[in-house]
């Protein structure tokens, strides 16, 4: 399974915070991510928050099966309908947070009810790290890929500057991610394919595990001051540029650093 990093300054919008999100495209979970995840844990329990599913205990089972065997302990669900203020007091404690995959509508609605969204941004940005697997990765930005085409609404946003879409090349979603940034001038984004992860900190660094590719699509190399691609092979980087007709095109660069 391939590792490789790249590093880059201001494509994010960086947040000087030392935070870590671990985001996963769908399908098969690169043991390397949920592992390095394990490694950045903060004291406290790790909450599942299966909230897009209609199977909760299900996802969460799943989840909590492949953590521990990759040597976590104290696995705990925020699985049930009702977001109680004693489980608000519990989330707060978080050593890690992860969002299984699902529905990101359903995921953004439960968060909305339960008030949530300040405390899981303020976690984030004590450097509590948060993974994410399909839907789970697509709240992370804001806007958000809703699945309905390239239609946006409001996400959870711990990552800014971006819109990020999911099961990118498996299900051919390099379009829709296209045509949303179309509608978004300022943002750049990133599609991550089944069973690849894209590890990102800081807002700056990006790490790629997985047998296929991480896609970068930036939009104005005046906001980059460094990129260094290490292995082509995992991670893509594309220059989306809009023609006098509208319509966003790309091209890959196939230099390995500007």
């Amino acid at each position: 399974m391939r590792v490789k990093k790249i590093f880059l300054l201001l494509l994010f919008s960086c947040n000087l915070h030392a935070a870590t999100l671990v985001l996963i495209g769908g399908g098969e979970h690169p043991k390397a991510a949920l592992s390095y995840f394990i490694q950045k844990l903060q004291p406290g329990p790790i909450y599942v928050l299966p909230w897009g599913t209609s199977y909760p205990e299900e996802s969460f089972e799943d989840i909590r099966s492949e953590l521990e065997k990759l040597g976590a302990h104290d696995i705990q669900c925020f699985c049930k309908e009702v977001f109680t203020p004693e489980n608000y007091r519990a989330l707060a404690r978080a050593g890690g947070i992860y969002f299984p995959g699902g529905d990101q509508n359903k995921i953004m609605q439960r968060i909305f009810q339960s008030h949530a969204k300040p405390l899981l941004q303020d976690l984030y940005q004590k450097g509590v790290p948060v993974a994410g697997t399909s839907a789970g990765t697509a709240i992370q930005t804001n806007p958000m890929l809703t699945g309905n085409r390239a239609e946006t609404s409001e996400g959870l946003g711990l990552l800014a500057g971006l819109i990020v879409d999911q099961h990118f090349l498996v299900r051919g979603r390099e379009e829709r991610l296209l045509q949303a940034l179309e509608a978004f001038p300022t943002l750049n984004g990133i599609g991550i394919d089944e069973s690849m992860s894209a590890i990102i900190e800081d807002s700056t660094y990006v790490t790629a595990i997985g047998p296929s590719l991480v896609t970068l699509y930036i939009k104005n190399h005046s906001e980059i001051k460094k990129i260094e691609l290490i292995d082509k092979q995992s991670l893509r980087l594309k220059v989306a540029s809009r023609r006098s007709g509208g319509r966003t095109t790309t091209s890959t660069k196939s230099t390995t650093s500007y």
